[in-house]
């Protein structure tokens, strides 16, 4: 069985509620999976788990103004927000890496992950914007490592439940870790 890495996030601008602290939280005692619930910070979410020893690192993340779980296809060496992160600095468009490349893709089949959460009447859809915010940063550093990486967006509550969130994320590990 592999050893997943699931992460979400505390709360941050206006949001008051993170429905990726609780799924992490709530899954902390599953057989082959380490949680953390991380800063809303640029570059101090990945220096907390860089160096976990897992086969994946499942990412979770907030995206509050999407209807659906959206799981992620790509991220950007991009830093840039509209909002400052929880210690209030801004991204300003640098680069994540200084010779990293423009953008890097998972090597997980998303389009099966789709299926299965689909055939479990979970709304999901592939994206291939993870925004130049925080989630993107975790997942590009994420992606530079050896290790399986994937990060799923989740609407906020007022868009799906958390029980069928929960659902969905449970899921996805099952599937991840059954992956030879």
């Amino acid at each position: 069985m592999k050893k997943i890495m699931l992460t979400g996030f505390e709360v941050f601008s206006t949001n008051t509620v993170n429905p990726t602290e609780i799924i992490a939280l709530s899954l902390s005692n599953k057989d082959g999976i380490k949680t953390k619930v991380l800063p809303v910070v640029w570059d101090e979410c990945w220096e907390q788990i860089k160096d976990e020893e897992c086969d994946i690192y499942l990412l979770m993340g907030l995206a509050s103004s999407r209807k659906t779980i959206t799981i992620e296809k790509y991220a950007y060496n991009e830093k840039k927000a509209s909002i400052p992160d929880n210690k209030g600095i801004n991204g300003n468009s640098e680069k994540i890496a200084k010779d990293g490349d423009e953008r890097l893709e998972t090597t997980i089949d998303i389009d099966k992950l789709i299926e299965l959460l689909k055939a479990e009447k979970i709304e999901a859809k592939l994206s291939e914007d993870p925004g130049r915010y925080i989630c993107n940063n975790l997942y590009y550093h994420a992606l530079l490592s050896n290790k399986e990486v994937l990060f799923v967006h989740l609407p906020s509550l007022e868009n799906m439940a958390l029980e069928e969130e929960k659902k969905a994320i449970e899921i996805i590990i099952n599937a991840l870790q059954e992956t030879e």
